[in-house]
């Protein structure tokens, strides 16, 4: 019996016929960092930009995501994708009912590590009622192996909101307001400040929230939302080392309306209470306060007495001077700089 040439030359090089692999998002092959919860059909999604996944592959020559953004969010999604460290490439995720597959990875080399961060959801969407952010429900590759990532570096928690969120990093046009295509967590000050780092970045924050206000979407003020990942579905515990809290900027916008002791008094409560829940959710974490980069109101001024109380320090950025879009939001360069400063700050009591 003759065997065809083909399976000559496979018996000779010792090769095997490829078929692709899936993994599905509930598997240990994806590695989610940060405020993940799980979704019908093995997913998990997220509300929040800046949480992010990993993925290491071998022998793999391209990796698709099977991915999609709720209806309910009102406008595609973005997701920024680097391999082994390199430059980031953004992707749209359509907006759909059921996962699409997304081409977002070819590979020349045998191993590689894929992160991807979620770059924009639309903020005004029902995000926190609906949990409509950025669904991840699995990955594809064409040949090779998944192998499971063991992700180090300690945990840092960024509770804040847009400009912590990194929305409008990279425009604010004056007709569109906050659309994902604007955002860019990947680029903001607290994505870049982990990165310097070598921690991994969980995000809470959100656009237009804080201490004693609603956010955008839905979204509760932060005693709230930091208890949970979106309405009705309570976190025990982001297992964090490290939280920075950058908040304050929108609750300025009480003192023109309302009696500004009586409001002093509020904020000051809200931050001792938020401050509470965190170091019960996250026992021995140190806690960092920023005073906002662009507001020095009554409210910021009662930061030094706040950062009195055990495990809490106030790192004073008034005089960062950094760049904006619209006098309020970093912008890259800003963001860069905030990032320099503030992981030089950090560094220490990382290392503790």
């Amino acid at each position: 019996m003759r065997l065809p040439l083909f399976f000559l030359l496979l018996l000779l090089c010792g090769c095997q016929p490829q078929h692709p692999v899936v993994v599905n998002g509930s598997g240990q092959a994806i590695a989610f960092v940060g405020r993940w919860f799980p979704t019908p059909g093995n997913c998990r999604t997220t509300i929040a930009q800046g949480n992010s996944l990993s993925i290491r592959v071998h022998g793999a020559g391209a990796l698709d995501l099977r991915a999609f953004t709720p209806t309910a969010a009102e406008h595609d999604a973005v997701i920024a994708v680097r391999v082994d460290q390199g430059i980031f490439r953004r992707f749209k995720i359509p907006l759909s009912n059921k996962p699409v597959t997304i081409r977002v990875a070819t590979f020349r080399r045998t191993d590689h590590l894929v992160q991807v961060v979620a770059a924009g959801i639309y903020e005004s969407a029902p995000v926190w009622k609906s949990g409509s952010g950025i669904s991840i429900c699995g990955a594809v590759i064409d040949r090779g192996t998944f192998y499971p990532v063991h992700l180090s570096g300690k945990r840092v928690l960024f509770v804040g909101d847009s400009i912590t969120a990194g929305i409008y990093v990279l425009k604010r046009p004056e007709d569109k307001g906050s659309l994902p295509d604007n955002a860019a967590a990947e680029q903001g000050y607290a994505f870049l400040t982990a990165q310097r780092l070598n921690m991994q970045a969980i995000f809470a924050a959100y656009g237009y929230a804080g201490l004693l206000v609603p956010g955008n979407g839905g979204v509760p003020d932060a005693q709230h939302f930091v208890v949970a990942y979106r309405n009705s579905l309570p976190i025990q515990s982001d297992h964090a080392d490290l939280i920075v809290i950058n908040l304050g900027t929108n609750d300025n916008r009480l003192l023109i309306r309302d009696n500004i002791i009586q409001e002093k008094q509020r904020f000051i409560r809200a931050y001792i209470d938020l401050i509470h829940s965190l170091h019960t959710m996250n026992p021995g974490s140190q806690i960092v306060i920023l005073r906002p980069f662009t507001v020095n109101s009554t409210l910021s001024n009662t930061l030094p007495m706040i950062s009195q109380l055990s495990g809490v320090t106030l790192i004073e950025t008034s005089n960062w001077h950094i760049s904006t879009v619209d006098q309020v939001h970093p912008d890259s360069h800003g963001s860069e700089m905030v990032a320099d400063l503030l992981s030089l700050r950090l560094r220490q009591m990382v290392k503790q």
